[in-house]
């Protein structure tokens, strides 16, 4: 009497889902995090993060050029390329003509590096100060 009974509410439940129509789909999903990431090469070898970039024994009241920054954009967006140097010494300048520039990702932006020493910049003074190449979310 109990089997007849589950067989009977198993076929209604059976025969109320098949009236109803009920339908499902599958929707597999996926989704990437925002991710700014660049890579860079001066004079065509790789530059890790800390590497020291040497410029050698320099003049007052000259200019001194690494042919070619490169920096490239490998993360997934645009992002904006900006090269810091806040504790550069004062009348010091470092150049570089993409600075401030948007990159695509898998671009990369190229030119000379420039730093210009002052005129009354000490004699056999070493100088030292941090260049940042930074990448944000354009």
């Amino acid at each position: 009497m109990l089997k007849q009974a589950v067989v009977i509410l198993t076929a209604l439940l059976v025969a109320t889902v098949l009236a109803v129509g009920i339908v499902s789909y599958l929707h597999p999903m996926t989704a990437t995090v925002v991710s700014v990431s660049l890579s860079r090469t001066l004079d065509g070898d790789p530059l890790a993060d800390d590497a020291p970039i040497e410029w050698g024994i320099v003049e007052p009241d000259a200019s001194y050029r690494f042919d070619d920054l490169t920096v490239t954009n490998t993360g997934n967006v645009d992002a904006n390329i900006t090269i810091l140097s806040p504790l550069l010494p004062a009348g010091w300048t470092l150049t570089w003509a993409m600075n401030k520039t948007v990159i695509a990702p898998a671009a990369s932006l190229s030119a000379p590096l420039i730093l210009y020493v002052a005129a009354d910049a000490a004699q056999g003074v070493t100088y030292a100060w941090d260049c940042t190449v930074e990448g944000t979310k354009a």
